[in-house]
Parts: C-alpha cells; structure tokens; sequence
C-alpha cells in the first residue's frame, strides 16, 4: 500500500530557519522509514537536522528549505533527548557515539530517521 499523504505531510515537516545554528549538533540521516496503518515505506536520507541544546530549538532542513521546533531537553547519562509533545517530535542523540534517532509526526504519519551528529 502507498502512502497517500507523504508528499503533503514531508512538505508540511519540510520548513525552517534560514541559517542553521552555529552551536550544537549537525546531524544526517542514513535511512528514514514513514509508517501509516501498520503500512511503512523506507528511503535514504536527504535532510540535515541541527540541535542547539542552549537554544532549546531543532531545526530540520531539507532541499525546501529549514523548519524551525522550539524543545524541552533533557539528559539521562550519554543520551540526550530533545521533544516538543505538541508537535509530535522526539529527537534522541547518543553523545557518546554521536547517533541519533528522530521520530517525527504529521497527522496519523509516523516519520522514523537515524544516522549520526557532528559537534
């Protein structure tokens, strides 16, 4: 089964700022997964994600353009997370080895990344 609302839904996840922040992480995705109705489709990743712990904000850039995501963060030993409950995000980052894991939301659309940061 195709999922029908990717491309609205990528667009909708596709806005930002226009400059990326100049401290905090820079990180790619490898892969990414979009599940609907037990149903996921897979593909390469094709964005840059950039996370300012001081700033509190993430801001995921594509060919589109950068959407910027205001954040709570919080640490747990080497994981350090960053989540806007509002707007369906998570961001988990391993600072230890520098992977990551984001699992976005756009209406019953669950969008899976991961891959690794730079400092």
């Amino acid at each position: 089964m195709k999922l029908r609302l990717l491309p609205r839904a990528m667009v909708f996840l596709g806005l930002v700022f226009a400059v990326p922040f100049a401290h905090g992480y820079e990180c790619k995705p490898k892969y990414w997964n979009a599940c609907v109705d037990g149903n996921c489709e897979s593909g390469i990743g094709d964005m840059t994600i950039y996370f300012s712990e001081s700033e509190k904000a993430v801001s995921r850039c594509d060919k589109k353009g950068c959407t910027p995501l205001k954040v709570e963060v919080a640490r747990s030993g080497v994981m350090l997370k960053a989540a806007s409950a509002n707007n369906g995000y998570l961001l988990v980052i391993n600072t230890m080895d520098l992977t990551f894991t984001e699992v976005a939301t756009s209406l019953t659309i669950a969008f899976v990344k991961s891959g690794t940061c730079a400092q």
